[in-house]
This record gives structure tokens, C-alpha cells and sequence, in this order.
């Protein structure tokens, strides 16, 4: 039976780890009082002016980015549990996840902890792998344990475990309302982890673990040289597997158990040949989508051929080449294929695939708008006149062609 709640502080105040989640927190905070998460939330939201008792978020809605509706209650409901348990406001907001305005590759949103973004299609909503050694020396939930990119704990080198050892079910403290402890009552700290053995085949996935936990602790800078691709920016890890499991692997990958350990090692071996991996990739798309066109490449979308690559090289994490390697590449990729076809008349030349006028404005970074114009003018030439924006109208090679003469931006040379 919960402890009757007052309006006086709570008795037991537990501390906030840099790192934790805020599930995490108020799970403590419940735990440590005597008192049940429904209860707790119903007291910290329904104090506060005009909340009816169906507005009161439950505990997996609770935290920030979920305020799409009644988001007053959830910022006030953190102000009034922090006066309770005697920290900061501020201290407990940065232990919350909330939605950021910004959007990466193709329109996809991000969440935001401790400043750092995250694509929300990389992180796990409510299976989490843990590392029982974590929960054995300080019991609270790691938030750098939700992103999917992450399968190993840096701190013990250990993997983190997905799976319960003794009933086998994924690991949910969402659903478990539980820190250390599986649905059916195993105390995950007494759980094996199986050592990460140091070699070529791991090195990168403990650095780039190591990076993500860092950056969730109040954003400590983590140096690495094996990941100077991405200037250290956890951020950058992000994009780069934002890109690799959405494009290259076709999405096949993520679902809401997260991503496979299989292929988040594939996505290292990816990581760690960059560029090269990425222009054998496209090397490889080229051969095998040329020889199934039906049509005259002049006759045929680009999309035919690559997909939504254009789409998907967009905002990683924005579109100036200094900081998005992967337009970088393609843009360089496209660039000397054109070249090398110049003076080329086989019907399946990649230089004569079709862009739409949206494909087009995306690669010279101007509107649709400005393609018409530009289509008016006579200094691109369309396939047909209805210019329909997802409609293949332009040339590859002609739309490069003006992208390094007038509208190439001096700052991305």
C-alpha cells in the first residue's frame, strides 16, 4: 500500500546521475518513498491548476518527448517533483528527453539529451539492454543504453545483455516499472555479460561506445583517431548510422528491440573502411542497376537505379560538406562519374539518368522553385515540359554541370 503523499518534501531524495534517464529517476524516487509511479505522477501533475485526472500522463508518456498534448503538465510536473525531492530544476531537465526542432536525412526528427541530438529512429523506446555490472555499483538506468548504435558497456568492456537469462524475454524497465530487476522477478545484477575480447574486429565498436557515453555525461568531449571521420561529434556517429541502416541496409534493421548485433558490428566494418566502403557500395549499384534498367538511362529515373539516396543525404547533420561526409561523397562519387562518361554514347550511361525537380533543387540546394526558373531560362533542359516535382526531368550530368559552375557555394570547396 502506497505511503500517504503530503505536500511537504519527500522523505527519501534520491541524487540524479549525469547520465541517468528520467524513467530511471522517478523510478528510484517511488521505490525509495514507499509509493507507486502512478501515484507519484498523479500527485507531482494533478497539483498543478485546471489538470483533470485524464490528462495525467502515464509513466512510459511521462517524459518530455512525448509532449505533443498537455505538454504544460509534463514541464510543471518536473519543476514540482524536483521542489519535492530538493534539487534544481534545471538538474532534473537534463536528465529529460525532449523533441528538437532540427530535422536529419530525410525529414526525420531528432530528441535532445544533455545537448546532444538524436535521431529518434535510433533509439530504444522501451527494450533496453543493460550492463549488470553498472546496476551492481550505482542501480539506475545508463541513458547511452537506449541508442541502438551502442551493444557493449565501455566502462567493464563487457556486451550488455538484451535478454533475460532466466525467462528469456527482452529487458524492459519501462514495462518492468523495474531498474535491476526482470519481469519475472531475476535480479538482472546477478547476470553473466559476456567479455569484450580487444581486437581489429572491436576496437572501433569500444571507441564509438565509449564516444556515445561521454557525450550523455553533461557532453564530455571524447577524442579518438580511429574516429576522425566524424571530428569526435556523437552527433556525427549518429548521422553516419542513420545512413548505413536506412540506406545501405535498406531499414531493414531497426525495429523497436533496436538493432542487431550482427549488424551493428557490420556497421563498424562500414565505419572504419570509410570512404572506401561506401564508393565499393556504389560501385556495386551502379553495375548491378545498369544491367536491370529496361529503359535507355536517358529514359530512366535516378531513383531507379540509387532509391532515395539523394533524400537520405540530407542534414547528416546539415548540408554543408565540411560537416556531412556522406553528401561529401556522393556529391564527389556523381561528380567524376560525369566526368568519365563525358564522351561516352552507351544508353546506359549513369551520367544520363534523370532527377526530378525535387532531386535536382536538393542537389544545388536551392528551392523548386528556383529549378522552374532555371528550367525557364534555358540553363537546364527538361526531358518533357510538365514539370512535375517527383516527375524524372533532368540529366544527371547537366545538373552537375551547373552545380560546379554557378551554384557550388565557395564555403563547401
Amino acid at each position: 500500500m502506497d505511503r500517504e503523499i503530503g505536500c511537504s518534501p519527500f522523505l527519501s531524495r534520491p541524487k540524479v546521475f549525469p547520465d541517468e534517464t528520467l524513467e530511471s529517476y522517478l523510478i528510484r524516487v517511488a521505490r525509495s518513498n514507499s509509493i507507486s509511479l502512478r501515484s507519484l505522477i498523479r500527485f507531482i501533475c494533478l497539483g498543478i491548476d485546471g489538470v483533470a485526472d485524464s490528462s495525467v500522463p502515464g509513466f512510459d508518456e511521462f517524459n518530455l518527448f512525448h509532449a505533443n498534448l498537455h505538454p504544460e503538465i509534463r514541464y510543471r510536473g518536473v519543476d514540482r517533483l524536483a521542489a519535492r525531492v530538493g534539487i534544481t530544476s534545471q538538474s532534473l531537465r537534463d536528465i529529460t528527453l525532449s523533441r528538437s526542432i532540427t530535422k536529419c536525412s530525410n525529414n526525420l526528427s531528432n530528441f535532445i539529451y544533455q545537448n546532444v541530438k538524436i535521431p529518434n529512429t535510433l533509439y530504444r523506446r522501451y527494450f533496453v539492454p543493460v550492463c549488470p555490472a553498472c546496476l551492481a555499483e550505482s542501480g539506475y538506468i545508463r541513458q547511452y543504453w537506449h541508442v541502438s548504435v551502442n551493444i557493449i558497456c565501455p566502462t567493464h568492456k563487457v556486451f550488455l545483455i538484451d535478454k533475460c537469462p532466466k525467462c528469456g524475454v527482452s529487458i524492459s524497465y519501462i514495462k518492468s516499472r523495474s531498474i535491476s530487476n526482470c519481469s519475472c522477478g531475476f535480479d538482472l545484477k546477478k547476470a553473466t555479460s559476456t567479455s569484450l575480447s580487444i581486437n581489429l574486429e572491436y576496437d572501433l565498436l569500444l571507441e564509438t561506445s565509449s564516444l556515445i557515453a561521454h557525450a550523455f555525461n553533461k557532453g564530455i568531449v571524447f577524442e579518438s583517431e580511429k574516429l576522425s571521420c566524424l571530428g569526435s561529434n556523437v552527433f556525427h556517429l549518429f548521422c553516419f548510422a542513420l545512413f548505413y541502416f536506412r540506406y545501405i541496409d535498406d531499414g531493414n534493421s531497426i525495429s523497436e528491440y533496436g538493432v542487431d548485433s550482427d549488424k551493428i558490428l557490420a556497421f563498424h566494418d562500414f565505419l572504419r573502411d570509410w570512404p572506401v566502403a561506401y564508393k565499393d557500395f556504389l560501385e556495386n549499384k551502379v553495375i548491378k542497376g545498369l544491367r536491370l534498367l529496361v529503359k535507355p538511362a536517358y529514359k530512366t529515373g535516378f531513383n531507379k537505379v540509387f532509391g532515395r539516396l539523394i533524400q537520405e543525404v540530407q542534414n547528416l547533420p546539415d548540408n554543408c560538406l565540411k560537416h556531412n561526409a556522406v553528401l561529401r561523397e556522393t556529391l564527389e562519387f556523381f561528380q567524376k562519374v560525369c566526368a568519365s562518361e563525358k564522351e561516352t554514347k552507351s544508353r546506359h550511361a549513369v551520367s544520363n539518368l534523370l532527377l526530378t525537380k525535387q532531386e535536382t533543387a536538393l542537389i544545388l540546394q536551392v528551392s523548386t522553385n528556383t529549378v522552374a526558373q532555371l528550367t525557364a531560362q534555358g540553363r537546364l533542359l527538361a526531358s518533357q515540359k510538365k514539370l512535375e516535382a517527383y516527375v524524372p526531368l533532368y540529366p544527371l550530368s547537366q545538373v552537375f554541370a551547373i552545380l560546379l559552375t554557378r551554384y557550388k557555394n565557395k564555403e563547401l570547396e
